[in-house]
């Protein structure tokens, strides 16, 4: 055996690791394009959600097939949409309203990096590194707004 004959596994254990930090703290590790299809949005000008954590650029939001303009990013835990009047009133059947925006860390903190490779080693070799791991991601969870803690 030599040093790379485990190195598929490696990188799938370090794939599952990125997937479940994902999931948890609902946020996206790495840079990647993202859609959100709404069936109508929020009445007046109240925020509209967007998952995944750090948005880095809105690149659409259309409604009805028209362009939204004048929208701002606010935060990211999570990221939140503030239109710069009132949003548009839905008038089509289906999911009218598409957001389309770039999402990820650039560079991911080291604590989310470290959960990965913990939850990598738990799946590995067995070394129940849970409880490591969730509290390295406690602080980057994304909670729903209005939630406790």
């Amino acid at each position: 055996m030599d040093d790379t004959d485990q190195d598929d596994r490696i990188a799938s254990l370090g794939l599952m690791g990125t997937a479940y930090v994902e999931k948890w703290t609902q946020r996206v590790l790495s840079p990647r394009a993202a859609t959100l299809q709404l069936q109508r949005l929020p009445e007046g000008a109240l925020p509209v959600a967007v998952p995944g954590g750090v948005v880095n650029s809105l690149t659409s939001l259309t409604v009805d097939g028209v362009a939204v303009e004048g929208v701002t990013v606010v935060g990211d835990s999570p990221a939140r949409l503030v239109p710069a009047s009132d949003w548009p009133i839905t008038t089509s059947d289906g999911w009218p309203a598409s957001i389309s925006y770039n999402v990820g860390y650039a560079a991911p903190p080291e604590p989310l990096l470290n959960a990965v490779k913990l939850y990598a080693e738990w799946i590995f070799d067995g070394t129940d590194t849970r409880a490591a791991c969730h509290d390295l991601m406690h602080l980057y969870r994304i909670r729903p707004i209005g939630s406790a803690l």
